[in-house]
């Protein structure tokens, strides 16, 4: 994995021990974490030193810092689904999954983790005591993108059935569906990147589009 600075020059090259699968970064941007063939490594961004591992029992293919930064979700194939206080402990908490784990979110209150599975179902976990809340079930292929709110009430997923659904949290229900892939939402919530296919081509395309932010669930 390389590390670039703002001028695109290499800082580090950081030797991972796997196959890199996923990565990211820590809220104050200090670590990076990448995950792979059996293991999960944090590195130092300043100095680029390895600062933890964790061993996995089949391969990452995602993993997400909580905003705090003392939460990192991470999963994969198999039943490979966990959540890991970094800070302060080696080990994981394993949570039960029936399906590989393709994408997860954190709300942005640290308190709600969602993972979406090959089976096209999203899973709300409480982040504290790794209990699960609920399923979202609706979307016809395996989840490849979650994002919350920044209330955290609304959650949006995007499938490889090329649907994106629009589901309340706290009610656990689909508010909407949009035919299109949503790509990224703006910070304000006002506006979407939408990516569809044209009809005539198997290039997808994209658009940006306002959004009514009521009909969406977003406040």
């Amino acid at each position: 994995v390389r590390l670039l600075d703002s001028q695109l020059q290499d800082q580090y090259i950081l030797q991972c021990p796997h196959v890199v699968h996923g990565i990211d970064f820590s809220a104050d941007g200090s670590l990076l974490a990448t995950i792979g063939q059996d293991e999960l490594v944090l590195f130092s961004t300043e100095n680029g030193q390895v600062t933890g591992r964790l061993d996995l029992d089949n391969t990452g293919t995602t993993l997400q810092f909580s905003d705090a930064g003392k939460w990192l979700a991470f999963g994969g194939n198999g039943d490979l689904l966990g959540i890991w206080n970094w800070t302060d402990s080696e080990e994981s908490i394993k949570l039960p999954s029936v399906s590989g784990t393709r994408h997860m979110a954190i709300s942005p209150d640290d308190t709600l983790l969602a993972s979406g599975h090959t089976d096209g179902i999203v899973r709300l976990w409480e982040l504290q005591s790794a209990k699960l809340l609920g399923e979202l079930a609706g979307h016809r292929g395996e989840l490849r993108g979650l994002q919350f709110s920044r209330d955290g009430r609304t959650l949006i997923s995007v499938a490889t059935d090329r649907q994106s659904r629009i589901w309340s949290v706290p009610q656990q229900r689909c508010l909407g569906v949009l035919d299109d892939e949503i790509l990224a939402i703006s910070p304000n919530e006002r506006q979407l990147v939408i990516g569809y296919h044209q009809p005539d081509t198997a290039l997808p395309a994209t658009f940006i589009q306002s959004i009514d932010q009521r009909a969406l669930g977003f406040h």
